[in-house]
């Protein structure tokens, strides 16, 4: 019984994708409900384009967390993916920002926030990448590889 136990960093992972799911819910529905108040400049196309990312980010966020409670090797397949479609949606969108040049650091304290900011979006996903290769046999135990201590 006490191989099936979650160790703390699934936990901070469910947590976490809890929260950033409910996050991301209230900033899709001020995004639109600011849209819907009667900005005239709105591309509403666009507005339709981020919802549905955000809703697969989601709803993916929310599969993760709940398939790490119910079934361990498919939340750590689901963590993968998560971040995989994490890392690459940020990617495409630095780009895209880079090149509108709405990306702007004219003195030293700017080009230390975006820094910090370039770090935390790409650092934090990354790492839980590393993490969750890492720790593959926790998560994914076979009868050759099984789990020595559910709480390391």
């Amino acid at each position: 019984m006490a191989e099936k136990r979650l160790h703390w960093p699934a936990w901070v992972w469910i947590v976490g994708s809890l929260f950033a799911a409910g996050g991301f819910i209230v900033v899709t529905i001020v995004k639109i409900s600011h849209g819907i108040e009667g900005d005239t400049d709105v591309i509403w196309l666009d507005v339709f384009k981020a919802f549905g990312l955000r809703c697969f980010n989601i709803l993916i966020l929310i599969a993760s967390a709940v398939t790490m409670l119910i079934k361990r090797k498919i939340g750590w397949i689901f963590a993968l993916v998560t971040l995989a479609f994490t890392l690459v949606y940020r990617s495409v969108s630095w780009i895209w920002w880079l090149f509108r040049g709405e990306i702007e650091a004219e003195t030293t304290g700017q080009l230390l926030f975006l820094l910090i900011v370039v770090v935390l979006t790409f650092g934090i996903p990354i790492a839980w990448l590393i993490y969750f290769i890492r720790a593959r046999k926790r998560y994914c135990p076979s009868k050759s590889n099984p789990v020595i201590s559910p709480y390391l």
